[in-house]
């Protein structure tokens, strides 16, 4: 080679190096492979004069090594080179992931398409992904000698930025489908994802968020006011508290409110959500996600109402007996009166006595029927409300009196906390306690010793209550699968074994617990309260 040729080599190598930063910049924004072979041979065929450039890639599918970009070569002369590939440098390049450099003479085997282009200088370069060779890149010249360690440098150093830029790809590519799978998911769970920024004081929602809330963007300026429109009137006020709380003790959120639709269409939204605070303390940013458990919790009703039913049909003759034998008073009382009235010298003291007799009679019966109707109305969306502990409990072993009556099961009740008030829903805790009393009164039918205890304690901003029975407690086989749904020990068609599912769910939606007490001898449930909902 003289030396003005190897003067405009020189130049020319210069010159693609000049370029290297901005190629590089390319080929690591490519975003698939078409794209990054295009950039490839955009700076190659730009900035070298060479005979022929070829890009080689095992297909990850078949494994087939192919001529996926060639320059230089006739769509003829590309398939015959891609269908000798693995015999030929390329497939050596490919096994042995070492660069090839041939630069003196063709041999007797080399391709048809290479003899007709007089191809004798060739190098390769392998492509190293993870320590496996996918491909190699090529560049031929009708010049022998036409190559030299610069050359050789810039094709490794190109092929090893492929290899960086293909990584990236795939990593692209697992993103893109690792979000289309969250996307199904989030759609399939009818999750809505949003993003409060403190700073900005702005609501972002995607566009799930958008459908939850049968909302249109362009009526949405990302403000809390806008967010709270969108609120049921009847829990503004909770989740605001609610939110306060949370950022006040720096904890997480999560709350359960209705919503109004565009057609006044009430829905029930869950929100869980995550602070985000800067290094001294102050909140950035709270991210959750929404979803709808209308459906879920209509039908919890529905299992809590069956539950009750099948609780008031167990009751069904103590409450007949309770109301009966105060009517056969006010009979009684009634007829005493008849009696005395159709004397001529009647006894106005006695007639006033029997008519009190009546009044209180009546006062007990509606006092059973108010703690009927009270346990048996759907209380789910009641608000919940300051009540006498002591009440609840009274009024639920008023229920449940005469059972224990004719099971001659000992009812004891001990240490109830008279002046004790909770805020809850007094119906959905009365269902508790009939529940795990009626389960009592079962695990006791055929035992010697029976007996009931009912007991609070006080524990400051908590109180529990404990059910006691002289059963010889739950065996530890079974002991955590009681509270889980249609989980029964009892004959088929004697239980359904939701009752105690549903009790826990209706104790964890007042915040508080229900436990099995493992330490106590007998069988004993404990159920724990905080006095205040929110705090």
């Amino acid at each position: 080679m003289n030396e003005k040729a190897k003067l405009n080599k020189l130049d020319s190598v210069s010159s693609a190096l000049r370029q290297l930063k901005p190629m590089v910049s390319k080929l690591l924004q490519s975003a698939s492979l078409p794209d990054l072979i295009e950039a490839i041979f955009e700076f190659l065929n730009n900035d070298f004069n060479f005979k022929s450039t070829g890009f080689y890639f095992i297909n990850p599918k078949n494994q087939k090594l192919e001529l996926l970009l060639a320059h230089g070569l006739s769509e003829q002369e590309r398939l015959e080179a891609e269908s000798t590939a693995m015999d030929r440098h390329p497939g050596w390049v490919i096994k042995n992931k070492k660069t090839y450099i041939s630069q003196s003479e063709i041999a007797q085997e080399g391709a048809g398409f290479q003899k007709r282009l007089n191809l004798v200088s060739r190098l390769y370069s392998p492509i190293i992904y993870r320590n496996i060779c996918i491909g190699t890149i090529g560049i031929a010249s009708d010049e022998s000698n036409a190559f030299d360690e610069n050359h050789i440098a810039f094709i490794e150093f190109l092929c090893e930025i492929t290899a960086v830029a293909y990584e990236n790809i795939m990593i692209l590519k697992e993103i893109q489908e690792s979000k289309e799978r969250m996307d199904m998911a989030i759609e399939s769970l009818k999750f809505g994802i949003w993003d409060w920024d403190f700073e900005k004081n702005i609501l972002i929602w995607d566009d799930y968020m958008y459908s939850l809330y049968d909302h249109k963007k362009e009526n949405f300026n990302g403000a809390y006011e806008a967010f709270e429109k969108t609120l049921h009137p009847d829990d503004i006020p909770r989740v605001k508290m609610e939110l306060e709380n949370c950022f006040n003790e720096k904890s997480n959120f999560r709350s359960e409110f209705k919503i109004l639709t565009q057609n006044g269409e009430v829905r029930k939204i869950s929100a869980s959500a995550k602070c985000i605070y800067s290094p001294n303390g102050k909140i950035l940013r709270l991210v959750g996600a929404n979803w709808d458990v209308t459906d879920l919790r209509d039908n919890e009703i529905r299992l809590i109402q069956a539950s009750k039913m099948s609780s008031l049909g167990e009751m069904s003759a103590g409450i007949a007996h309770e109301v009966n034998n105060p009517l056969c008073i006010i009979k009684a009382n009634a007829s005493r009166i008849k009696t005395a009235m159709s004397s001529e010298n009647f006894d106005v003291e006695g007639i006033i006595k029997y008519i009190n007799s009546i009044d209180k009679t009546v006062e007990r019966i509606v006092k059973i029927i108010d703690g009927l109707r009270n346990f048996s109305r759907e209380a789910s969306d009641d608000s919940f409300e300051m009540t006498s502990l002591s009440n609840i409990i009274n009024e639920t072993l008023s229920l449940c009196a005469y059972r224990f009556e004719v099971e001659k099961v000992e009812l004891k009740i001990n240490s109830i906390c008279d002046k004790a008030q909770i805020e809850c829903r007094p119906s959905q805790i009365q269902q508790v306690l009939v529940n795990i009393l009626s389960n009592a009164l079962d695990a006791l039918k055929d035992r010697e010793l029976k007996w009931v205890e009912v007991s609070t304690v006080d524990l400051g901003d908590f109180i529990s209550i404990l059910i006691t029975d002289s059963g010889d407690g739950i065996p530890p086989a079974i002991r955590n699968k009681v509270l889980n749904p249609f989980f029964t020990t009892k004959e088929i068609g004697k239980g359904t074994g939701l009752g105690l599912s549903i009790s826990s769910g209706i104790i964890n939606s007042h915040n508080g617990t229900l436990i099995i007490d493992e330490t106590c001898l007998n069988t004993r449930f404990v159920i724990t309260l905080p006095k205040n909902h929110l705090k």
